[in-house]
């Protein structure tokens, strides 16, 4: 194991920072100085993750971690899907859906959800929206929808003029209070950020190969 110690300014101490309100861009906070401890470790354990664990037995881990926020962040890299019917009794296990198209754009969707509801929609330009698409009908996917309806809506959307914003669809960010999803063993990185009940904020990314957790970098993250 190898620490590093280093100095810096950050501005955003979680890894995937999600737009949730339309007025953040107006707000100018000065960042704090942060003191980041960063280990990497490629035998042994860490608090219970350990090398040669399969990602069903880092997810668990997960679950039981100490934490003292509510939500820690999951995010599953690489997790993609090309069509709608891949979606099936996935999208409740996760906090946030991003539809786009193949290439990127700016009008690309993403879709937030809180206590099995969404929460919040924004296009990838940064524009708050009620509902999407933004013509009311009963395919539209609107805040407060139950997240269980959204499936079948976007089944039904992927058949008329907004399809083509289904073409790349993503799962990054993991609900860990929902079950295991086992096409999370197909990703090769995960990144976990949680606060313990001791107050330490952890930044931890977890790299597999082969089915099995081969290395952990992992960031201890303190005011300094």
């Amino acid at each position: 194991m190898r620490a590093v110690i280093f100095t810096l300014f950050t501005t955003c101490t979680i890894l995937a920072c999600r737009k949730e309100q339309s007025d953040i861009d107006n707000i100018i906070i000065e960042p704090p100085a942060t003191k980041v401890t960063t280990d990497t470790i490629t035998s042994g354990s860490w608090r219970g993750f350990a090398i040669g664990q399969t990602p069903a037995e880092v997810y668990a881990q997960i679950q039981n971690f100490p934490s003292e926020v509510s939500d820690p962040y999951l995010g599953i890299t690489k997790n993609i899907y090309t069509q709608v019917s891949q979606l099936e009794n996935k999208i409740p296990l996760y906090t946030q859906l991003l539809l786009d198209e193949t290439s990127g754009t700016s009008s690309g969707v993403q879709i937030s959800f809180k206590a099995d509801k969404v929460s919040a929609i924004f296009t990838n330009g940064g524009t708050q929206l009620t509902r999407w698409p933004g013509v009311a009908s009963s395919t539209s996917i609107t805040v407060n929808d139950a997240v269980s309806d959204i499936y079948q809506k976007l089944a039904s959307l992927s058949n008329g003029p907004f399809g083509s914003k289904l073409e790349r669809i993503s799962l990054f960010s993991k609900n860990v209070t929902k079950s295991y999803d086992p096409a999370m063993a197909n990703s090769p990185r995960w990144e976990f950020s949680t606060i313990t009940n001791g107050g330490k904020h952890y930044v931890v990314a977890l790299n597999f190969s082969a089915g099995v957790l081969v290395t952990m970098y992992v960031s201890l993250l303190e005011s300094a």
